[in-house]
């Protein structure tokens, strides 16, 4: 029972590292030179925390980095995160790797590294560098992160397609497409519970006036940003 239960763990472990979180994008009819210039400036537009350095011609690394102190403010460790952004010219198209990684790096000097599979992070970093190569598609409705019962209290943007639908600011959402916001709330606040790059409606249901109403909304079309 003891063997068995070692080369489970080995096995996990094998798995686990041949299986760590990555995703790729194809971007067509264009050059590495591009895509990095996008990655740059998604980076500046839709993330204040987020650091960038180029590794070599074909990699940038993006961090972030949060430094602990003890209770003398004396430095203790640095835990840095990285996003991974390999690319890869093939013919006339782009391949984008994203892969993450966790980084202790001690007072000593020394350090350790760990993969980490956070898959919902790298889909949220590649929508905001798609935004600028696709047209993308919005609702108009944003978080107030105030949970209320089964649901989330939501704000609405004025004159947006959940607006002009009905769906007004306090409204507490309870769920969109069939899936319930509460067990799906960090999906919800990284914008990851909508295809933002789909055009089709979304069917949202929300408490408003005390009332529980399912209301059917067509998004917006939000041109390609672009890389000037």
């Amino acid at each position: 029972m003891k063997k068995i239960l070692i080369l489970f763990m080995l096995l996990m472990a094998i798995t686990s590292s041949c299986f760590a979180a990555s995703i790729n994008e194809e971007f067509e009819n264009t050059n590495v030179e591009q895509v990095k210039h996008g990655i740059v400036k998604a980076i500046n537009m839709f993330s204040t925390k987020t650091n960038l350095v180029e590794k070599d011609n074909n990699t940038i690394v993006l961090f972030n980095v949060v430094d602990t102190v003890d209770k003398d403010n004396k430095f203790m460790y640095r835990d840095k995160k990285d996003i991974i952004c390999e690319l890869v010219q093939k013919g006339n198209n782009v391949e984008l790797k994203l892969s993450n990684r966790y980084e202790r790096i001690y007072a000593d000097g020394t350090n350790e590294f760990e993969e980490y599979d956070n898959v919902k992070e790298l889909q949220a970093v590649l929508n905001s560098i798609k935004r600028l190569f696709f047209d993308s598609y919005i609702y108009g409705i944003s978080s107030s992160r105030e949970i209320k019962d089964n649901g989330v209290i939501i704000n609405v943007v004025e004159k947006s397609p959940a607006a002009k639908a009905g769906i007004k600011i306090g409204d507490c959402l309870i769920s969109i497409n069939g899936k319930s916001i509460v067990d799906n709330f960090e999906d919800f606040n990284m914008g990851l519970m909508i295809d933002m790059f789909s055009s089709e409606p979304a069917t949202f249901v929300v408490v408003q006036d005390g009332e529980e109403k399912t209301i059917e909304v067509t998004p917006d079309k939000i041109d390609a940003i672009g890389l000037k």
